[in-house]
């Protein structure tokens, strides 16, 4: 059950064995729900959460109620973002702990992949855009494969247009994938290889043209490499998009989520060096990677919160890139913008009122035929705690 404003709760104290001690009234307070909250607990290590945007204009986010209950839900929004309620609590994946998390959205399905130490498993939330049983739990607790436990648990899935599925996920030394096809069966796990070196981490997926799927990773020696899993399921050879990465567990998953823009089949990598600023290579058509582009001047948070990620996240908008990032020394969170040419406005603050410690968020229109803003749901400083998840949005512009 939800937390509903107006709703009362007494408390009394009790002593070492439980018996109520006497008190001359019992004290009362009443649950006041600030707009664009949606309290709970943020996935750690996540990939793409949403906020995912129905036909309907309804939004829906992933999380867990609390972090002493660490169960997946399904919170969905019908008034731009105001106010958040879960859908189908009765019916829940049994799995919690959402550490290595990600979700990708194909014919009003929200497909999940989600990494435990005993495996990796894979969900599904139909939204108000299924054509059957709509706004409900579909896929529960699937198993997709069983690669051992990784030295951090990551997760990404990418879903390609004829509803087949690409997932990435880690393993005790190597990044592995697996293809679920449009009928729904789990291919075979196959090693994300490439010599000898150091173990391979925090992938991050993207759909491009003819369902190419982009993947871009790190390795703990501190560099960044991008490769292309093709529509028959095979893999280009690595290609290195940085030297210049942190070398700690903590820096694994120092690259954000990757970003297609369609007009020019262009795949935007952006990642974070070890001195703290973000930067960006673009791959083209055939996979040519420009030369590498400062985006922010500001050192950027990695591993807030125990999360082993940069505190960034990025999205497409017509021809632009847009990111948000959280600022290493303060908290605050930031928001700065491609053109199409690939230079970087200077950042604006959006939330300077918190310690921000993770940020997700996605194209969204509020009922208009085109996106008209950048939704997020951001962590304001839980300290990986619970209650801190709010939803705010940066209006934009098309290019």
């Amino acid at each position: 059950m939800t937390n509903e404003p107006g709703d009362r709760f007494e408390f009394r104290l009790v002593d070492v064995k439980g018996r109520p001690l006497p008190a001359p009234a019992t004290p009362e307070v009443t649950a006041s729900v600030p707009p664009r909250l949606l309290g709970g607990t943020y996935p750690e290590t996540p990939g793409r959460l949403g906020p995912w945007e129905a036909s309907d204009g309804s939004l829906y986010f992933l999380m867990e109620p609390a972090e002493s209950y660490n169960k997946l839900m399904t919170v969905k929004s019908t008034d731009g973002g105001r106010t958040w309620r879960e859908v189908d609590g009765a019916h829940r994946p049994v799995a919690g702990d959402l550490e290595g998390f990600a979700s990708a959205v194909h014919d009003g399905t929200i497909y999940m992949l989600h990494q435990i130490d005993t495996g990796v498993l894979h969900h599904s939330f139909r939204t108000t855009d299924h054509p059957r049983t709509p706004e409900a739990w579909a896929v529960r607790d699937d198993t997709v494969a069983t690669p051992g436990a990784p030295p951090v648990q990551v997760a990404s899935v990418a879903a390609r247009s004829d509803g087949s599925l690409v997932g990435v996920y880690g393993g005790p030394e190597h990044l592995h994938y697996s293809i679920r096809s449009p009928e729904g069966t789990w291919g075979d796990r196959k090693p994300i290889s490439g010599g000898a070196g150091d173990a391979r981490s925090g992938p991050q997926l993207v759909r491009g043209a003819d369902d190419t799927v982009h993947l871009a990773y790190t390795r703990r020696d501190g560099t960044a490499w991008y490769r292309r899993i093709r529509p028959d399921g095979s893999l280009t050879s690595p290609q290195r998009v940085s030297s210049s990465l942190g070398t700690a567990v903590t820096d694994v998953g120092s690259v954000l989520p990757l970003v297609h823009l369609p007009e020019t089949n262009t795949t935007v990598l952006l990642y974070r060096r070890a001195g703290g600023t973000l930067w960006a290579r673009r791959a083209d058509a055939e996979g040519r990677l420009s030369p590498p582009v400062q985006v922010t001047e500001r050192a950027v948070a990695q591993s807030a919160a125990d999360s082993d990620q940069v505190g960034a996240d990025a999205v497409a908008l017509g021809s632009s890139v847009h990111i948000l990032f959280i600022e290493a020394q303060t908290g605050h969170l930031y928001h700065t913008r491609s053109d199409e040419r690939g230079s970087w406005a200077p950042a604006t603050v959006q939330v300077d009122s918190v310690d921000a410690q993770w940020v997700r968020g996605q194209p969204v229109s509020n009922g208009t035929s085109s996106p008209t803003a950048y939704g997020y749901v951001y962590d304001a400083g839980s300290n990986g705690g619970s209650g801190m998840n709010w939803y705010d949005e940066v209006p934009v512009r098309r290019r």
